[in-house]
C-alpha cells in the first residue's frame, strides 16, 4: 500500500463521525496514533519508536472500549453484548498480532489490517448506532453527548 493510501485510509473524517462529541474526539485520537505507528515504517526509523507507538495504540484502544462500554452502560444500550464482543475480537486479534510476528514489518502490517478493519466497519457500522442511540435517548456523560431535551434548554 502506498504512503498516499495509508495516509488517506487513516485519516478521520466527518464520513466516520458517531457522536460529534467525545467518541469522534477519542476515535481521532486512535487514528493519529495509528498514523504515527504506519509513519514509522522506515528502514531509518528506531524499532523501538516503532514498538513504542504500537504499545500506545493498544492501550488507548483498551481504553477507548472501557470508555464507550461504560457510555454503553450509562445510555442503557440494548446491543451492548455484541458491541462489546467486537471489542473483545479486535483487542484478541491485536494479541495474536503481538504475539504471532516475530518481526516489525510484520507486526506492523497485520495491525494495519486491524485497524483498517476496524475503522471500516467497527466504527462505520457497530459505534455509529450507538451514536444514534446517544442522540435518540441521550446520556449527560461529562463532555459527552448530551440528550435532545437537554441540548434544547441551553
Amino acid at each position: 500500500m502506498s504512503t498516499a493510501t495509508q495516509q488517506s485510509v487513516f485519516r478521520w473524517t466527518q464520513a466516520i463521525r458517531v457522536d460529534g462529541g467525545i467518541i469522534d474526539a477519542e476515535h481521532r485520537h486512535l487514528i493519529a496514533v495509528a498514523r504515527r505507528l504506519f509513519e514509522t515504517i522506515d528502514p531509518e526509523s528506531e524499532p523501538a519508536e516503532a514498538c513504542k507507538v504500537v504499545r500506545e495504540l493498544f492501550k488507548y484502544i483498551e481504553y477507548h472500549f472501557r470508555k464507550e462500554e461504560q457510555l454503553m452502560h450509562q445510555c442503557s444500550y440494548l446491543d451492548d453484548k455484541a458491541h462489546k464482543e467486537a471489542h473483545a475480537e479486535i483487542i484478541e486479534k491485536m494479541n495474536a498480532a503481538m504475539k504471532n510476528n516475530a518481526n516489525l514489518p510484520d507486526l506492523i502490517e497485520t495491525i494495519r489490517e486491524i485497524v483498517k478493519q476496524w475503522v471500516f466497519h467497527h466504527i462505520t457500522v457497530e459505534d455509529r448506532k450507538l451514536g444514534l442511540h446517544i442522540e435518540t435517548h441521550g446520556s449527560d456523560l461529562k463532555g459527552g453527548p448530551v440528550s435532545a431535551a437537554s441540548r434544547h434548554a441551553r
